[in-house]
């Protein structure tokens, strides 16, 4: 307990990013878990005991929730009188039922404000689908032309043109359930998230009124796909993404097939979905600012 406290001081009470994103989150979902960080409240470690954490394990560490994923020069014939051995002796139980409650419908935009011995940090995000939508591969090519790496729109304005910033990323996240996308930024010796933020709205804007350019989104989707075949070159890696897909999209297939559909994307796919998501109501914006 004493190390959880430690960590939960290092990577969120201590930390100004990771403060800001749980302020920003429990204001991003109202009543859905995601609004909770995975570390708990410090309130809840000090409060923790052994029967509390053995009752958690004993429901959900379980074989009807678990997935195992294998990655190697294995096959399936060798390696399950193997698994037989290991896992045959864990007794079977009836997978544990989640019932999540839904978020309500979003009607206007969410603002948190936090001060802390930092640079201006803002984090803006807008509510999207979960993992297995139709429309996550258009926000994946649409992140990297926003705010991923040197080339993006972002971090050329931001960064390289008006200097207001030292960094800034932005990115769609996959989840089980619908997830958020996320624009952050770190603001320059001398500027506040006040020289900011207008700057990432005017060029969401941008996007919102004009198709980004052909060789935008061939260059994201390129640059996509790199991402997907390095991730085939770890085998850590790729029985980590196996796993996670199996788990969270339904199936493992749905690693491969995500690939295939941002290969479709095309520049008025981007238009399409930032007006679907990327409306004032459906946004959240985290600033903290230094004492």
């Amino acid at each position: 307990i004493e190390i959880v406290k430690e960590e939960r001081r290092a990577v969120v009470d201590n930390s100004p990013m990771g403060k800001l994103m749980e302020e920003f989150r429990q204001a991003a979902y109202q009543v859905h878990p995601y609004r909770h960080p995975v570390i708990g409240y410090m309130e809840d470690i000090k409060t923790m005991n052994r029967a509390r954490v053995k009752q958690l394990y004993d429901k959900y560490y379980v074989p009807s929730n678990m997935t195992v994923s294998i990655v190697g020069d294995v096959s399936a014939e060798e390696i399950k009188p193997m698994l037989d051995k290991y896992f045959s002796v864990i007794p079977a139980q009836e997978k544990p039922s989640f019932k999540l409650p839904q978020e309500p419908e979003r009607k206007a935009e969410r603002r948190v404000y936090l001060q802390m011995d930092s640079q201006p940090i803002l984090v803006i995000g807008f509510n999207i689908p979960d993992a297995v939508h139709s429309d996550i591969a258009a926000l994946r090519v649409a992140s990297e032309i926003i705010g991923k790496g040197r080339v993006s729109r972002l971090y050329q304005k931001l960064v390289k043109e008006e200097q207001v910033a030292v960094a800034v990323e932005s990115w769609a996240q996959l989840a089980k359930h619908p997830g958020l996308f996320y624009i952050w930024a770190i603001a320059a010796d001398g500027f506040s998230n006040k020289d900011i933020e207008p700057l990432i709205h005017a060029e969401i804007n941008t996007l919102l009124n004009e198709p980004p350019s052909r060789e935008e989104v061939e260059g994201a989707r390129a640059r996509l796909k790199m991402d997907f075949i390095q991730s085939l070159k770890s085998r850590r890696r790729l029985a980590s993404n196996l796993a996670w897909y199996e788990d969270v999209a339904g199936s493992w297939q749905e690693f491969f097939k995500s690939q295939k559909l941002v290969a479709l994307v095309e520049p008025e796919d981007i238009v399409e979905v930032l007006k679907r998501y990327f409306s004032p109501d459906n946004r959240t914006v985290g600033s903290l600012e230094p004492f």
